[in-house]
């Protein structure tokens, strides 16, 4: 369970290319792009599971966040983030970038399907926010 603190996890690249494998092999198809960009790009949980796709610059390569508290960051990303980005499977009308497929909106909760993955990994003292904090 997360505390609500930053601990600053160390993963092996085994480890992430485990925890990698099972988020893909997931029954919800999308845990797998989830899990990749959550690692890549630092951003919360949150941030991801409610980001448009007009906040994606991908000529650019950039990134609008809207926080909580109403502010609004500019990210850069990598390559290999714009990469994960063009693959996502666009749905015409659906301006989510990560969307359930069944309703065409944001996921309400993946927690399923990540305690399964991070089962399925061996990594059952990760949290699923401490994705955003990996040092590798």
């Amino acid at each position: 369970m997360w505390s609500g603190k930053a601990r600053s996890a160390k993963l092996t690249s085994e480890d992430l290319v485990r925890l990698r494998e099972a988020a893909a092999a997931s029954h919800n198809p999308c845990l797998g792009t989830i899990v990749a960009l959550l690692v890549e790009t630092r951003l919360r949980v949150e941030e991801l599971l409610t980001a448009r796709w007009e906040q994606i610059d991908l000529a650019g390569r950039t990134w609008t966040i809207y926080r909580p508290d109403g502010t609004l960051d500019r990210m850069s990303f990598s390559p290999g983030v714009a990469s994960i980005l063009r693959q996502i499977e666009r749905t015409d009308g659906c301006p989510y970038v990560i969307a359930n497929p069944r309703t065409g909106k944001p996921f309400r909760s993946i927690t399923r399907s990540w305690e399964a993955a991070r089962q399925k990994a061996g990594l059952v003292h990760l949290s699923l926010y401490e994705l955003q904090h990996l040092c590798h």
